[in-house]
């Protein structure tokens, strides 16, 4: 290989290859947690000419969702985590790398959000920021302050009525792929079950 980008784009179109076959991927992280030490001061053209790289394979190959980490891109946007940052969920990921599906935050009860924000204006700022589907993991309270956020954001045009509905628009239409619907299931045939690990099992090469 002539140099290491070369080297981890093939590595990469493997890896691309093999989970392509599955019906539903989402790929994480946007950005990578284990270059945090150095990540933070990379420029734009290291990030885009190599921790890009994985990310404009998935693209191409129609990946389904993206999870964004809350790494700080000093050098992209000093103020705000990828997770909060329009800098890099609207302009980076959707308009530069021309990702249209749905954005999912990781987990906003995590240290590098609540330690630096509440938790419910941090959902505030995650969806004008572009995210779609806001995680919140841990604690019932935090959910319920991220949802009373979210409402009075909307009510207040805090969050506009277009911003809704665009992730209104791709999470109806990722559901819509894989004939996903809100109706509750009431029972589960087991053969159905069997089908599927058999499935999971193929394509896994098991």
């Amino acid at each position: 290989y002539v140099n290491y980008y070369q080297f981890f784009a093939e590595i990469n179109n493997i890896i691309i290859t093999f989970i392509s076959k599955i019906k539903l991927y989402v790929f994480f992280y946007f950005f990578n947690y284990c270059n945090l030490p150095k990540f933070g001061i990379y420029d734009l053209k290291r990030i885009t000419d190599f921790e890009l790289i994985p990310f404009k394979s998935a693209i191409e190959n129609q990946a389904d969702a993206v999870m964004i980490a809350h790494i700080l891109l000093k050098n992209i946007d000093p103020e705000n985590p990828a997770s909060l940052s329009e800098k890099i969920v609207t302009d980076l990921l959707r308009k530069q790398l021309g990702f249209e599906s749905v954005v999912i935050t990781d987990d906003l009860t995590m240290g590098a959000i609540t330690k630096n924000y509440d938790v419910g204006e941090a959902a505030v700022k995650a969806v004008n920021a572009g995210c779609d589907i806001i995680l919140v993991c841990h604690g019932y309270d935090n959910q319920v302050a991220v949802m009373d956020a979210l409402i009075n954001a909307a009510n207040n045009n805090i969050i506009s009525r277009e911003r809704i509905d665009e992730s209104v628009y791709r999470i109806l239409k990722l559901k819509d792929k894989y004939k996903l619907s809100d109706t509750q299931i009431k029972s589960i045939n087991p053969n159905d079950v069997q089908k599927i690990n058999e499935k999971i099992d193929d394509i896994f090469g098991r």
